[in-house]
């Protein structure tokens, strides 16, 4: 469970309420302690969750549903250092790949490898204001559908290439990928003699694929290996189930058609072979032949969680969300057309700032990572600051970056913009959950190690001012 954060509202209610007074009037206090309670529970409910998001700017609205990433983004050597560092193998040369909550592929030049991962939870630590927990461990495991007598010789492209790009970084060698292009279809042509195949990410969800065979060419046995999977096997209704350890796909039944006719396929399993076969195999088509499977994943689990929405001076909105081990930044324009999206390192939800101009900044939760991203997306610096990166706060005029976290012992700081270097930190005996800036820049902030947590007041110039303890109940321990 995510850390609350307690963060829009009450900047709000901070410059309508607090106004600089740590004693708060008596509605003040049962409405910020509501309000916190309230966005506590959507968060651990999930209701706090969103699947969409709305924005307007002047009189233009726009509904969109973030993290999607229905397209194939283009290899520039940003996937081969993601699979070197998960420590995992891809069989054959990495030309595309989808990243998205549903699937982590990459199609190479010889076949198509699904990744599959299992995240352990960290161990929380005991002792207030220590950071002694484990970090979290990820598995991962994949399953290789690599071609059986298909054309060396193939050619994989993108088709319908997207307005959007996508910028990667913060690797071990500090390699930059920026303005990555991604395609709604991939298309390998000739992958055996006389037949193409594409795929496509439907709404729907799972890669919907189809091979074509031309007209003036025999039916050819399409075949895959399966290396990784565990166990194979047909259901009643002819769909393949592909298990693995951490994960599954369903292969539904073939379906096959020309213009004028309907043809039988089926699938036939040995061992770890699959083939795609008919009855006339040896049949010289008069027309093309479309065969037409469809591969889903069962164990979709619930993502596309949008956890913040801002907007710059030029009314651009960026959400950031995802699932774990899957956090993204979107930019959209003001009319809703995404811009770029960038993957962020993030291991649990962190935290986005945007300034007036439209550059963001990330606090990569226990990565303890602070990343500074340019308009365009790309990397400014990605640094190392404290222990547990939590959250961020700006003031009213975006001219003061404050974060909060774990900086053993610092828990709430200043950023310097320019350099991402921390200043005039301020030490406080537990980790800050939230913070938010009120009109004067005063700053306020929950901290929490053991029950109850600790509403805390930070003066504009980082000096600490005094502090409110909750009644118990107030916060829940957990992630």
């Amino acid at each position: 469970m995510e850390k609350i954060k307690v963060k829009t509202f009450t900047k709000i209610l901070s410059c309508l309420l607090l106004k600089g007074n740590l004693v708060l009037p008596i509605l003040g206090r049962i409405l910020f302690s509501f309000l916190a309670l309230f966005l506590f529970y959507l968060g651990s409910t999930g209701a706090f969750l969103f699947s969409q998001t709305i924005s307007s700017f002047g009189n233009k609205k726009f509904l969109t549903i973030p993290f999607q990433n229905k397209v194939f983004i283009e290899e520039q050597g940003q996937f081969k250092k993601i699979v070197e560092e998960n420590k995992t193998t891809v069989p054959g040369t990495i030309l595309f790949a989808i990243n998205n909550p549903e699937f982590k592929t990459y199609f190479t030049n010889s076949g198509i490898t699904f990744m599959f991962s299992k995240t352990e939870k960290r161990k929380m630590g005991e002792e207030e204001g220590k950071s002694n927990e484990n970090k979290q461990l990820t598995k991962w495991e994949s399953v290789t559908m690599q071609w059986v007598g298909a054309n060396p010789l193939m050619h994989i492209s993108g088709n319908e290439k997207v307005k959007h790009y996508y910028t990667y970084g913060k690797y071990a060698d500090n390699s930059q990928y920026d303005h990555v292009s991604a395609y709604k279809k991939l298309y390998y042509s000739n992958i055996y003699e006389g037949v193409d195949a594409e795929f496509e990410l439907p709404d729907e969800g799972g890669i919907k694929y189809k091979f074509i065979v031309h007209a003036g060419f025999n039916i050819p046995v399409i075949a895959y290996q399966l290396l990784g999977s565990k166990n194979l096997y047909l259901d009643e209704k002819g769909d393949l189930h592909i298990e693995a350890t951490l994960g599954s796909l369903i292969d539904k039944a073939p379906i096959a058609f020309t213009k004028n006719s309907k043809i039988p396929f089926k699938y036939n399993i040995t061992e770890n072979k699959v083939e795609i076969i008919t009855q006339n195999q040896s049949l010289k088509l008069t027309e093309d032949l479309i065969i037409d499977p469809w591969t889903t994943n069962p164990a979709l689990p619930l993502t596309n969680n949008a956890f913040d929405i801002q907007e710059d001076s030029l009314g651009n909105v960026y959400i950031s969300g995802g699932n774990n081990y899957n956090y993204e930044v979107q930019k959209y324009d003001p009319s809703g057309a995404l811009l770029w999206t960038h993957p962020t390192s993030m291991q649990y939800y962190g935290d986005i700032a945007v300034s007036n101009a439209g550059t963001v900044y990330l606090a990569e939760s226990y990565t303890a990572k602070l990343t500074k991203l340019t308009t365009g997306g790309a990397i400014s610096y990605s640094i190392i600051e404290g222990v547990e990166n939590w959250r961020l706060s700006f003031n009213k005029s975006k001219t003061i970056l404050s974060m909060g976290g774990n900086f053993s012992p610092n828990s709430l700081t200043k950023i310097d913009t320019v350099t991402g270097a921390m200043t005039n930190t301020v030490s406080y005996p537990s980790d800050t959950w939230a913070i938010a800036t009120d009109c004067n820049g005063d700053i306020y902030s929950i901290h929490h190690g053991a029950s109850p947590c600790i509403i805390r007041k930070t003066n504009a110039d980082f000096t600490p001012a005094g502090s409110l303890v909750t009644s118990p109940g107030f916060c829940i321990s957990g992630y």
